[in-house]
């Protein structure tokens, strides 16, 4: 819809281009700016550890017992 929208208002195809481009470099963006949370037990016990921030820019820490059993994994 917003493709055939951008085509009819312009007449070409450039508009779509540079569209995608743009939402192409926000989703990069955003995925860059999310937290890598590959070595995190995904387990309940873990809520803890699964709480502090989504992004890169939390800069909250563990709490003393669960970063202990962090550690010992």
């Amino acid at each position: 819809m917003i493709a055939t929208a951008l085509v009819q208002a312009t007449g070409g195809t450039t508009a779509v281009s540079f569209y995608l481009l743009g939402m192409t470099l926000i989703s990069l963006t955003a995925v860059t700016l999310l937290r890598d949370r590959s070595g995190i037990d995904l387990s309940i016990e873990n809520q803890t550890e699964q709480e502090i921030g989504a992004t890169i820019f939390d800069k909250r820490e563990l709490p003393a017992d669960v970063k202990s059993s962090v550690l010992t994994r």
